[in-house]
């Protein structure tokens, strides 16, 4: 159970803090709130954090195993592949304005795997 909640609170703190980011900036893309929130890239990668969020209390649980290596190599895989995909663009709408909802930069990476990490490290000792 503590996983599931772990995995709603990494994703919802990170959403929210490109959302209050995105919402504070002088962007057109700050003006609808359902594509800030929902479909936001940027840092920090929410992705990233429930995965490095999910690795640590992994780790508190099973320890540095077969299993948690593995875990981390499919991770690893997963967050390039983030970074591949940032070349995906979507036209929005009919001005020809384009919205990058695909992907994330390596600085969007770092910033997830910082937030993971913390989020983990609240989780191993306080609950």
């Amino acid at each position: 159970m503590e996983y599931i909640i772990l995995f709603l609170s990494a994703l919802v703190i990170a959403q929210i803090i490109k959302f209050l980011f995105r919402l504070f900036s002088n962007t057109q893309d700050s003006k609808n709130f359902f594509w800030v929130f929902v479909y936001s890239t940027g840092a920090p990668s929410a992705h990233t954090a429930v995965l490095t969020s999910s690795l640590v209390l992994l780790n508190k649980d099973i320890g540095f195993s077969p299993i948690f290596y593995f875990a981390c190599i499919v991770s690893v895989i997963f967050m390039y592949n983030l970074v591949a995909d940032r070349k995906r663009e979507i036209i929005r709408d009919s001005n020809q304005k384009v919205l990058d909802i695909s992907g994330h930069s390596v600085f969007d990476i770092f910033t997830g795997f910082g937030l993971g990490i913390i989020i983990g490290l609240i989780f191993v000792f306080y609950f």
